[in-house]
């Protein structure tokens, strides 16, 4: 009888280092990006973690806190103390980004780690019950920090999942339910800037200035600063990515020729738009959500 673990998981956390253990797509993510990634688990009873009792498990099923059932399964290279694997490897593969050899011992003592190497869909929803805990056979009630199980070897879809995939999923069901929020448009545009460009800060605060959304770094050393709007931008806008993009210069030392801002809403007023065509600086790009019929 083979083994599995179930792990509750939720696809729409916000992936912006630590603290998003349980989404879906922050480890899609760095499973695209660097091949692999590692997940943290909490060690049960507060305890400290130990040899992880059922190394030969090699399959995860994760339980979708949303959608209540269980949607995804990742491949997995192995299960062990978080404080076996080494500080590079950890920097390398994991959410949160520990700045020091020092903070990431004294943390990994508490946590068991997973390495997954691909994720991919369930042809269908399972629900809890539908998996049989290894321990007693007894059906699965509800998924906390992680369980135990028989792998069922239930049947999933061949291609490996992708950040695109998830976030047009969430998106439109988000459309569907007439409940996006600014939060829901920036992350979209983070996870596809991510693919061109380099975070350089999400949500930054600068003091008497405000929070810039976010600022990317392109592959020929420039910075960007994008401000984004759910409706309609208004001249404001421009004035607040102004002081957002002098805060930066000072911020990184960097020439106000090699930083730049982009306005992103689903339109513009009038003179929002004429204000734009008397500076080089800062251009606005509108947005929009389509759905394809064939």
């Amino acid at each position: 009888m083979e083994k599995a673990i179930l792990i509750p998981a939720n696809p729409d956390l916000e992936f912006t280092g630590g603290g998003s253990e349980g989404s879906i797509i922050a480890h899609a993510v760095r499973i695209e990006d660097k091949g692999a990634d590692i997940w943290r688990l909490i060690v049960p009873g507060n305890r400290e973690a130990s040899d992880f009792p059922h190394g030969d498990i090699r399959t995860a099923y994760l339980y979708d806190v949303r959608e209540k059932g269980v949607t995804h399964v990742c491949e997995i290279a192995w299960v062990k103390p978080l404080s076996d694997i080494g500080f590079r490897e950890a920097r390398k593969y994991m959410a949160e980004k520990f700045k020091t050899r020092r903070s990431f011992e004294q943390r990994a003592k508490w946590f068991y780690a997973l390495k997954i190497t691909n994720i991919f869909v369930l042809k269908r929803v399972h629900r809890p019950e539908d998996f049989l805990k290894y321990a007693d056979g007894k059906p699965v009630v509800r998924v906390r920090n992680y369980c135990i199980v028989q792998d069922p070897h239930f049947v999933h879809h061949g291609k490996q999942v992708t950040r695109g995939e998830i976030m047009s999923n969430h998106m439109a069901d988000l459309l569907l339910r007439g409940r996006v929020t600014e939060k829901d448009i920036e992350d979209l545009f983070y996870y596809r800037l991510m693919k061109d460009a380099r975070i350089v800060d999400r949500q930054g605060a600068f003091r008497n200035v405000g929070r810039l959304d976010l600022l990317v770094k392109d592959r020929f050393g420039n910075f960007v600063v994008y401000e984004l709007k759910k409706g309609v931008a208004r001249p404001a806008a421009l004035e607040q990515i102004n002081k957002y993009m002098k805060a930066c210069e000072k911020k990184y030392n960097v020439s106000a020729k090699r930083i730049s801002g982009v306005i992103l809403a689903r339109d513009a007023e009038p003179e929002l738009l004429k204000a734009l065509g008397k500076g080089p600086n800062v251009e606005f790009k509108k947005y929009w959500f389509s759905i394809e019929m064939k």
